[in-house]
């Protein structure tokens, strides 16, 4: 239990000076006259302990509860209340409960803690609510004191404090729950309200007696942890959704995981087949390089010589042109001289005629100014006749006026004396007697006011110290914020830039990861599209090769000599014609048309390999075939050669594109092929032909025209082998390119798949250290905060301590001045009383000798007064024409001499303007001869010009030559060049790849031991085993490569989530099951307390009404938690009825005891009754007073109260007056033993006044 020691206040509504009343144990009254601030002391109380309504308290708004100042005081920038404590017995950190509220608030902390664990369980993600503590109550032994604090500033800052450290008002609440000091309070009665408490609505009045049951602080905290409970299911759904994502998701790993270990064996085969493709492939490119590199050193010799020849004729020509630079320099430079010259010439023509013109605008202006000078002479002599003659006007006005002026001076000092005089007598009796009367009441005025200025020259100094100790405390408190404000900013920012530092690194990490994912995707997709269009080309080629091997498209008899070529002697066929032509691209089936079955001739070696096929031929009767001997034994070399895009051809040799090493034999087997020409029609082959019979003329149709006479016309139906040949290689070059764009996509691709784990491993981390620096911060920032707001709140402290430091330092400065003026002040007015006893007698005298005098001098006065306006009227006019014609000729002498400046400046202008024409001409005069001077030089320039372009035309001619046969042999050099460079690139190409796929040089393989023949079986063989196995590969799909470690860390996190989804339930069943027995407990509290004050509101009623019946009634008695009270009364002699019905004193006496009721079953440590009596009769009272007084030896109570009998039964009074409008102050008085005598103490620092001791007391009575 808590008694009440103490409340102190300042600038709180009308107390603006400290004011501390002391509080006895009974019954403490509080007294005065009304609007003396009684109330406000209720209100005082009313604010410490949490009220948050202006409205409760009497005002429009919050800052209304701070002093606001009157005439002779300032406004407070601050109010504070404090309330002293001291525990009558242990007290734990509960605050007040009752022994049966500590096992339901044992359940709330343990269900509180559960809840919170399983929320941070749910919300793994979310740890910045971690850390937080709710502040612990005080814990209290028997004698300690506790006080309780709150303060407003005019900014609308607030603060509450306990045992002087800041606190919250949750803290305050809960600390005084179920005393009726919390929120709501029955142990405070507020003016007016008493009557109130029987009107209230039945859940309203519940209310009441939950506080004093100790269960409205259960209720709060049984809906937050309702709430929780709603948010651990809430979290259970959420959990639910994450783990059946997340079996979802280890079901599509582990499928992904399988494909994955099947890749991987796929791809170690595939390594295995490239090696073999890798030593065949180095192989048969080193055979090609040999033959290459002799071609290459022949040409190069050539190429030598004649860049020799060009050298030398680069050198003269650069030589001429060199020549002809200057030449063309000395040109530019001769026409910008002719130019320049013709620029100036014209330029000094025009400067000529503007100067002209310019000299005749001078001489016009200077005769019109010396016209105007001659007007202005004439006008300013004739202003200076008119001046003199105005000033001798003037002075006669003035000299007759100055006469009137002084009879008049002294007419009106006259009259002024005696009028005057006059006055002062007549009013000199009546003033001496108001000034003694005024002097006497000023001098009994000043002196109460001196007396006034000792008391408050005491009071100040008083509070003056006080408040300097004030502002140490303020000092050293805000000493200390402002430290532990910079150590939680400095700790704040290094979060700060450690998470900015976090979030710029995931930032990026993000983006890399995004774009990795991007590219890796991109090239899964381009590595799938490129397998099939490699497949595509390969299956295409491989269909077109075998028909070729086996030669579909050709004759019989040709396709038999192939099959049977090792069953005939000496018989080896280098392939068809067909074979070896590089046809131009779009020429295939002219070519075709025009050769026919000559393309399926055969090629052999020799004629010896000729005879044995024939031979064969005719013995086997196999058909006919034709042979074509070629004269070289290597193979058909020509069959990969692709022609050179050149323009149109006129000769239709160059459409054939046969190798050099057939060029003998197919000219001798064709003569007429060889001198074969090309013509864009059948008419131009005909007109063509009859000029040049031997020749064979073709057109691009295929038709033939040989000697005018012969014409072969129509279209064939043979196959297009060219068409086919050409076919295939651009398939093997496709099929080539794919396999290399292959090669390089894959060997990204797993770069990137290593680079996207990383980038995600990378990712994931600066995520979890993101969190765990969120958490930091988000604490942290809280800490901050408030360490802020200590700050600020303890520097306005110190502001508000300063300027009422300052403001009592002013008015302690004013006080003795005020002083040593009032008394100066008084002797002066008794020494002006006297002397206007004296003055009177001799004004009376005097009266009536000035009379007849002043009327004399005003007659006179009035008659030179008329004269007096009528000359100054006149001499103002004189005077005013005399300054405007002054006026006038000073503007004309300045006119005067501006036209002679002006006058002076033109001719100088004219004289500048002639000897600049002058200097013009002459400058003219030599333009002009500088202009034909460049005219000649220009002509000769342009000559020298000519002759040495047509050098330089000549030398062009020969450098063309030179440059043709050049470019011819660099042309065939550089497709050597080419051709080399793409074999050295197929093996860097070829090296890369095996570094890429097999991690070693392709210089490292070992070397194929193979024969020639052989060679290309090989790799057509393993070409094909790596195309089936990348089939197989691709047909697996997008490969997940990390699909291994997301399953581990999936089932991982799948593991965690089950054992918390775990802890959630069990924290829901405990919540549960503690609900219900706290809705148990709850009910069985309630339905204790309301039995208890029921039976006791029943006595109460009885006791106090002398008979009769009060009842409380549960509208549902099946629902006690939540059901309303109603409350019925039978005062003696009338029937049972709602106390709504009752009259106004019969309603405060049942509020009376109702409240009296709760008190007895739940007794706070002090109750407030603003004016409760006032609208009892004198036997209630002695009822209610007899009740308060036998309640008061366990609680105390503060009665503000009207009443007599009220006041006897206090066992210490209060007295409350207001000396100065605004200001109360308080008067103690405490009654000792005897009935008879009582000691009258100050509460304030002021001392009273014997009127202000007798109007309390008058009060009391």
């Amino acid at each position: 239990m808590l008694r009440l020691e103490k409340l102190e206040l300042r600038g709180f509504k009308s107390f603006c000076d400290t004011t501390e009343i002391l509080f006895h144990p009974g019954v403490t009254a509080i007294v005065g006259p009304n609007g003396c601030g009684k109330s406000n002391i209720v209100d005082a109380i009313t604010w410490v302990l949490g009220e948050q309504s202006a409205r409760n308290l009497r005002g429009s708004k919050m800052e209304d509860v701070i002093f606001n100042g009157t005439r002779q005081r300032k406004p407070l920038g601050m109010a504070e209340v404090t309330l002293t404590f001291t525990a009558v017995g242990d007290l734990a950190g509960g605050g007040l409960l009752s022994e049966p509220d500590e096992p339901m608030m044992a359940l709330l902390t343990a269900n509180e803690t559960a809840q919170e664990a399983s929320a941070a369980a749910a919300a793994c993600d979310s740890p910045a609510t971690a850390g937080r503590r709710r502040p612990r109550l005080p814990q209290l032994i028997a004698g300690e004191k506790i006080t309780i604090g709150r303060r407003l500033y005019r900014s609308g800052d607030s603060d509450y404090m306990m045992n002087g450290r800041l606190c919250r008002l949750r803290d305050i609440q809960d600390f005084f729950s179920g005393t009726g000091l919390s929120r709501t309070h029955y142990a405070i009665i507020e003016q007016g309200r008493i009557g109130q408490v029987l009107s209230l609505k039945p859940q309203e009045r519940r209310a009441l007696i939950e506080e004093a049951a100790g269960i409205g602080r259960f209720k709060v905290k049984r809906h937050q942890t309702e709430l929780k409970l709603e948010a651990a299911r809430q979290n259970l759904t959420r959990l639910n959704d994450l783990i059946g994502e997340l079996e979802r998701s280890i079901a599509h790993l582990k499928r992904q995981a399988q494909k994955s270990r099947r890749f991987v064996a796929l791809r170690e085969e595939l390594r295995a087949a490239q090696r073999e493709y890798l030593i065949l492939a180095r192989t048969r490119l080193q055979t090609q390089q040999a033959t290459l590199a002799e071609t290459q050193s022949r040409l190069a010799a050539e190429h030598e010589r004649c860049q020799a020849e060009m050298l030398r004729i680069s050198a003269s020509l650069a030589a001429a042109r060199e020549a002809a630079r200057q030449a063309e320099d000395d040109l530019a430079a001769a026409r910008q001289a002719a130019v320049a010259a013709e620029r100036e010439r014209d330029r000094l023509r025009h400067t000529q005629e503007s100067l002209e013109a310019e000299l005749r605008h001078l001489e016009d202006r200077l005769s019109e100014l010396t016209k105007t000078a001659e007007q202005v002479a004439e006008r300013q002599h004739w202003l200076t006749e008119a001046v003199v003659q105005a000033q001798g006007q003037t002075a006669q006005l003035a000299a007759e006026l100055a006469s009137i002026e002084v009879e008049l001076s002294q007419a009106s000092q006259n009259h002024q004396t005696a009028v005057a005089e006059l006055q002062a007598a007549e009013t000199a009796s009546e003033q001496a007697r108001q000034q003694h009367l005024l002097a006497l009441t000023r001098a009994e005025r000043l002196r109460h006011q001196v007396e006034q200025l000792t008391e408050a020259a005491t009071r100040l100094a008083r509070q003056q110290q006080s408040l300097e100790q004030e502002g140490a405390r303020a000092a050293e408190r805000y000493a200390q914020s402002l430290a532990e404000h910079t150590a939680a900013e400095m700790a704040l920012n290094e979060i700060v830039q450690q998470l900015a530092t976090v979030q710029a690194e995931l930032t990026v990490a993000q983006s890399t990861l995004t774009e990795l994912q991007s590219a890796y995707q991109t090239l899964v997709d381009r590595i799938a599209e490129v397998r099939r269009k490699y497949q595509r080309a390969e299956d295409r080629r491989q269909a077109l090769e075998e028909l070729d091997r086996q030669h579909a498209y050709y004759a019989p008899t040709v396709r038999l000599l192939f099959d049977r070529a090792s069953d005939i002697p000496g018989f080896h066929p280098l392939g068809t014609l067909a074979d070896f032509l590089a046809v131009q691209e779009g020429y295939e089936a002219l070519v075709e048309e025009v050769l026919g079955e000559t393309l399926q001739a055969v090629v052999v070696p020799t004629v010896a390999a000729a005879q044995a096929a024939a031979n064969w031929l005719t013995a086997a009767q196999a058909g006919r075939a034709t042979l074509l001997v070629a004269g070289i034994h290597g193979g058909a070399d020509g069959a990969g050669m692709t022609p050179k895009p050149v323009s149109p051809p006129t000769d239709f040799w160059d459409v054939l594109g046969v190798p050099e090493h057939l060029v003998a034999a197919v000219r001798a087997a064709f003569p007429h092929l060889a001198e074969a020409k090309l013509v864009p029609s059948l008419e131009a082959a005909l007109e063509a032909s009859a000029c040049d019979p031997a020749r064979l003329f073709i057109t691009p149709a295929g038709e033939q025209v040989l000697g005018a006479r012969r014409l072969t016309a129509g279209r064939g139906t043979a196959k297009s082998i060219l068409r086919v040949k050409r076919e295939l290689r651009a398939l093997r070059a496709e099929a080539q390119s794919a396999a290399q764009t292959l090669a390089t996509l894959e060997q990204k691709q797993t770069q990137t798949a290593a680079q996207r784990l990383a980038a995600q491993q990378r990712c994931d981390a600066l995520n979890a250290e993101l969190r765990r620096l969120e958490a930091q911060h988000a604490a942290q920032a809280v800490e901050a905060a408030q360490r802020r707001r200590d700050v600020e709140r303890a520097h306005q402290h110190m502001n508000v301590v300063a300027a009422e430091r300052s403001q009592l330092a002013a008015e302690a400065d004013q006080l003795a001045p005020r002083r040593t003026t009032l008394e100066a002040e008084l002797a002066k007015a008794i020494t002006q009383r006297e002397a206007a006893e004296q003055a009177m007698l001799v004004a009376q005298q005097r009266l009536a000798q000035l009379r007849p005098a002043v009327e004399a001098a005003a007659h006179v006065l009035a008659e030179l007064r008329t004269q007096a306006a009528s000359k100054l009227e006149r001499h103002r006019a004189a005077e005013g024409e005399l300054r405007r014609l002054e006026r006038e000729w000073r503007e004309v002498e300045q006119r005067l001499a501006h036209l002679a400046l002006e006058q002076a400046a033109l001719r100088t202008c004219r004289h500048d303007r002639e000897q600049e024409h002058a200097a013009c001409l002459n400058q003219a005069a030599v333009a002009e001869a500088t202009v034909v001077a460049a005219s000649e030089q220009l002509a000769s320039a342009e000559a020298r010009l000519a002759d040495l372009r047509h050098v330089l035309e000549t030398l062009d001619h020969e450098q063309q030559a030179t440059q043709a046969a050049e470019r011819n042999l660099r042309e065939k050099l550089t497709a050597v060049e080419v051709s080399a460079a793409k074999i050295t690139a197929e093996l860097d190409y070829l090296d890369r790849h095996c570094q890429a796929e097999l991690g070693c040089p392709l210089a490292n393989l070992p070397p194929a031991n193979i024969s020639s023949s052989d060679l290309e079986r090989l790799e057509r063989e393993t070409l094909e085993r790596i195309a089936t196995l990348k089939e197989s590969i691709a047909a697996l799909g997008s490969i997940n490569m990390l699909a291994l470690e997301e399953l581990a860390e999936a089932e991982s996190r799948y593991e965690f989530l089950t054992a918390q989804r775990a802890d959630v339930l069990d924290s829901i069943a405990a919540t549960e099951a503690t609900l219900k027995e706290i809705r148990q407990r709850t009910k069985h509290h309630f339905r204790e307390a309301f039995d208890r004050i029921n039976a006791y509101f029943g006595e109460m009623f009885h006791e106090l009404f002398g008979g009769g019946r009060g009842e409380m009634l549960l509208i549902e008695p099946d629902d006690p938690l939540e059901s309303g009270i109603e409350i019925v009364a039978q005062p003696p002699g009338k029937r049972l009825q709602s106390v709504l019905l009752l009259s106004g004193g019969e309603k405060a006496m049942a509020a009376i005891a109702l409240m009296l009721a709760i008190f007895r079953y739940r007794p706070s440590p002090f109750c407030v009754l603003d004016e409760v009596d006032a609208p009892l009769d004198e036997a209630n009272i002695d009822r209610f007073t007899e009740k308060i007084r036998a309640m008061s030896q366990h609680t105390q109570f503060l009665v503000v109260t009207h009443n007599k009998r009220t006041m006897e039964a206090a066992d210490s009074i209060y007295g409350v007056t207001m000396p100065e409008p605004g200001v109360s102050k308080l008067l103690s008085v405490r009654f000792d033993d005897k009935p008879s005598t009582a000691t009258t103490t100050c509460a304030s620092e002021l001392s009273p006044t014997g009127a202000e001791v007798s109007n309390v007391l008058g009060v009391i009575g």
